[in-house]
């Protein structure tokens, strides 16, 4: 098997992938590299895969919010929509104007000064009040709403990149990939030889991997991650290469993509974690139909233990990124 997860940006030099190899006594995992050519993304790791089954975290948006969703989309869930979405449509472009938001082009504004408020955003999509644009993993990990594309916390315009330029045509491919929550229990994706895409979130990943809020920005906290890093790769049975290892050790450099590079590590041991000891989305329709969830996230109200789908946690273990 193979899992990645990558690092995401509108910024083609901030989107970075770190890999891992599965072998019969754990993985090999490899230093991040920039993710390149977003059309052949699925293609080379297939490729690199060899054959057997690719999971594949990505650092965005893959879901929509309940209550947006179920009011306009005829979909039948959030995997079908995209399927539908050419790579032309005017969803994938954020609106300008406060007459150009739309169910049909929600996202906005598309820069600074349009005179576009969020009350804008909540009244052209009828709904009442902003927390309706949140999904349920929004509100417990305090991420930004993903219809509203401005300010630090912004996710919109990296979804819309990710959505039309490898998600969508993931979906539509053949064989098509999965998406996981909304197409099966992770355990019975993984099962198949194909491609399984996720949603992960490095900054939860962090505050879970007992990391709290310390700057990814700031070189000195990143080497100063590192032992807690290695022992969950060790927790994990995950051998670092040794670029991985330099990296880590080096708080992955100082250059400015280098808090990608962390983050795209943050990533690949949520999928790692959720790949050993499983992952489950909340119970009920919202979760697995269109708001989907976080690999690593416990479901609430449950335990780390609790939310697993195969195999015991190792008591020796960190908490689940």
């Amino acid at each position: 098997m193979l899992a990645a997860a990558a690092d995401w940006s509108v910024d083609p030099n901030g989107r970075w992938i770190a890999t891992a190899k599965r072998s019969a006594d754990g993985w090999r995992a490899s230093a991040p590299e920039p993710v390149g050519d977003l059309g052949s993304l699925i293609e080379r790791l297939r490729a690199e895969a060899g054959g057997a089954p690719v999971v594949l975290g990505l650092d965005v948006p893959l879901g929509l919010p309940h209550a947006f969703a179920t009011k306009w989309l005829p979909d039948a869930n959030f995997p079908a929509f995209l399927r539908r979405l050419a790579q032309d449509d005017p969803w994938f472009r954020a609106a300008e104007t406060v007459p150009e938001i739309a169910p049909g082009r929600p996202f906005a504004p598309f820069r600074p000064g349009g005179g576009i408020r969020r009350a804008n955003l909540v009244a052209a999509l009828g709904l009442t009040e902003w927390n309706a644009l949140l999904r349920r993993c929004d509100r417990l990990t305090g991420a930004g709403a993903l219809f509203w594309t401005l300010g630090a916390k912004q996710v919109g315009k990296a979804a819309l990149c990710a959505w039309r330029d490898v998600v969508g045509p993931a979906l539509r491919g053949v064989p098509p990939a999965r998406l996981w929550p909304f197409d099966g229990a992770l355990v019975d994706l993984v099962a198949d030889t194909g491609v399984v895409l996720g949603e992960i979130y490095p900054a939860a990943a962090q505050r879970r991997l007992g990391l709290g809020r310390a700057s990814k920005t700031n070189p000195a906290a990143r080497r100063a991650a590192a032992p807690a890093l290695i022992a969950t790769l060790r927790a994990l049975r995950v051998e670092p290469e040794p670029a991985l290892a330099r990296a880590l050790a080096a708080g992955f450099g100082t250059d400015r993509p280098a808090a990608d590079r962390f983050d795209a590590v943050l990533g690949l041991l949520s999928v790692l974690w959720a790949l050993e000891h499983g992952a489950e989305p909340p119970r009920g329709a919202m979760a697995r139909q269109w708001e989907g969830w976080i690999l690593g996230l416990p479901r609430p109200g449950t335990t780390p233990v609790e939310t697993r789908e195969r195999g015991p946690i190792p008591s020796s273990a960190p908490p689940p990124a």
